[in-house]
């Protein structure tokens, strides 16, 4: 049976039950300190996982817990068809580790994806279970159609899908609950989606769309 990673890291950082950890990124740049998704203004994605142990680790190291998950990622992306490291000037690898820490009772893990898709996929062959997520698109709002629903500012005004569609921004479109940050600053939402900062949101179960620029 493939290993998952929700479930076995808990279990390599500290043999011990742990939560899901819930410390905020500072300020309006994301530094994967907390359960999340990040889109840039490229529509690169990047997600990071994050569990807190109510014991201290005593067991394992933060080299065990960085060679784990690359044993999963290498494990995917040869799934995906792809070489197991990237080569200098090759294409983006489905998934690449991009920080493994271990501090005190606390193991962070953050992921970068070749596309919004292998976010989904990988989070689904792994166990991820730090957010419900089961369909995930970045875009360019001039190269999509917006989704028919109701849209507001991130101040919580009206707004129509005229508006919404503002030149040179972007779109994240969710199916599944889970928290985004976003490189641009946040210009519209579509109901239920929870504006937290100027550039982070909460998306709700079922729908959620975020466009920023």
């Amino acid at each position: 049976m493939k290993k998952k990673i929700a479930v076995l890291t808990a279990a390599v950082l500290f043999a011990a039950v742990c939560t899901a950890g819930c410390t905020r990124s500072s300020g309006q740049s994301w530094d994967g300190s907390e359960n999340s998704i990040y889109v840039a203004d490229d529509l690169s994605v990047q997600s990071a996982m994050v569990y807190t142990s109510e014991k201290e680790n005593d067991l394992y190291s933060a080299e065990g817990l960085a060679e784990f998950a690359k044993e999963q990622i290498a494990s995917y992306n040869e799934e995906q068809g792809a070489a197991a490291e990237n080569t200098e000037g090759g294409e983006k690898l489905p998934v690449a580790l991009e920080k493994s820490s271990l501090e005190g009772q606390t193991g962070t893990l953050v992921f970068a994806y070749g596309t919004p898709e292998d976010f989904v996929k990988f989070s689904e062959e792994n166990g991820d279970d730090t957010h419900t997520v089961t369909s995930l698109m970045v875009c360019d709002t001039e190269s999509a159609k917006l989704p028919d629903l109701t849209y507001k500012t991130s101040a919580g005004k009206d707004a129509d899908i005229q508006k919404a569609a503002a030149k040179d921004s972007h779109m994240v479109l969710t199916e599944g609950s889970t928290k985004v940050y976003t490189e641009g600053k946040i210009l519209y939402v579509t109901d239920g989606v929870e504006v937290t900062g100027d550039h982070s949101a909460v998306t709700p179960e079922g729908t959620g769309c975020i466009i920023f620029k």
